[in-house]
């Protein structure tokens, strides 16, 4: 698990590691016990997710001082439960436990001991949401007044295949603000507070692709889009990607975007780097992306001034070509043996 590097308010930390290890063990009854294989941490607490196996968790510090983590789920279920389908099991947390497919999983950490179960928002039919990213309203909006909190998470795969962002501010009765559908292959996404950039696994599919301009080969590229209005469907500003991923590319297609890392927000962004040659060589101008699922990966460093287009009066962001242009790539390495890191 990768430390987050988003504001103080936001509280997301290492934390998320020692509650993933938590919540991966018995039922939320049972007395907590010890792995023997533990080192220099111990097991405080933990619930069960109702049977369903998690992938990211994720936790934020709510502005009334609640600590809620929200924890992705694949899709699938070891044992089938309650009479339910196939990749759904019955959800207690609503009235007549209706079978449902696994999703996002909202636990009240806020008593470490005692986590409380408090909803599970079903990923859509045919799809899953492993991720989990959540913002302040007060940081989206500059407003420090807003005391709203949003979730955004991906859903990979089936109609609704795309991003969602949910307002989680009752934590009992989530809703859904907005979403763009029609991505393909979308993955673990990058969601920036203070500016609402999100860099997201995924790529247009035919649905809202340009007519005439044919899709990426390499499905699973960088999207980047504005989403800073939680209400409102997000702006794609560009397509990014690595070489010979891009429309009418020839040859082997890359490997995938497994996720990406932004630095703007860590707390010394403005900290010159090391052997950092010019003004823009800070820690807050970089894009730490892998790439690979399997082997042979990829990891880029990328600059993010020159990978974001600068903003105009009329339109936000000036539009990019198809092709992705490389100039935003400081620094790569490739053929990795195992697995790109996770982010």
């Amino acid at each position: 698990m990768v430390a987050s590097i988003r504001n103080s308010t936001m509280q997301v930390t290492a934390l998320s590691s020692a509650v993933a290890l938590a919540l991966l063990a018995g039922s939320a009854q049972a007395q907590v016990s010890q792995s023997a294989e533990r080192k220099n941490m111990a097991r405080v607490g933990h619930t069960d997710l109702q049977g369903r196996p998690s992938y990211q968790p994720n936790v934020i510090q709510y502005p009334d001082g609640r600590t809620i983590l929200f924890v992705g789920m694949h899709s699938g279920n070891p044992q089938p439960a309650g009479g339910c389908p196939a990749n759904s099991l019955p959800n207690t947390l609503k009235a007549g436990a209706p079978c449902e497919n696994n999703g996002t999983m909202i636990i009240d950490v806020t008593d470490t001991a005692n986590p409380v179960e408090k909803f599970m928002i079903p990923s859509p039919v045919g799809g899953q949401s492993q991720m989990a990213r959540m913002c302040l309203g007060s940081d989206l909006t500059g407003d420090v007044n807003n005391k709203k909190v949003y979730l955004q998470r991906n859903v990979q795969g089936g109609a609704s295949s795309g991003f969602e962002v949910w307002d989680v501010t009752d934590v009992t009765a989530p809703v859904m603000t907005s979403a763009i559908r029609n991505i393909r292959s979308t993955h673990k996404q990058w969601w920036e507070c203070k500016t609402g950039i999100t860099y997201a696994p995924g790529s247009k599919d035919t649905p809202i692709q340009p007519a005439g301009i044919p899709l990426w080969p390499q499905s699973q590229a960088m999207l980047v889009m504005d989403w800073k209005n939680p209400n409102a469907t997000p702006t794609i500003i560009r397509t990014f990607g690595l070489p010979g991923g891009q429309p009418g590319a020839t040859g082997p297609t890359p490997n995938s975007l497994h996720g990406a890392i932004s630095t703007f927000e860590h707390p010394k962004k403005g900290q010159k780097l090391a052997r950092g040659a010019t003004a823009d060589d800070v820690i807050g101008n970089r894009i730490y992306a892998a790439w690979g699922v399997g082997d042979d990966g990829v990891m880029t460093i990328i600059d993010r001034k020159k990978l974001l287009p600068p903003p105009t009066a009329a339109r936000g962001y000036r539009r990019r070509p198809t092709a992705p242009t490389l100039r935003p790539k400081l620094n790569w390495w490739d053929r990795i043996p195992r697995r790109c890191p996770t982010t």
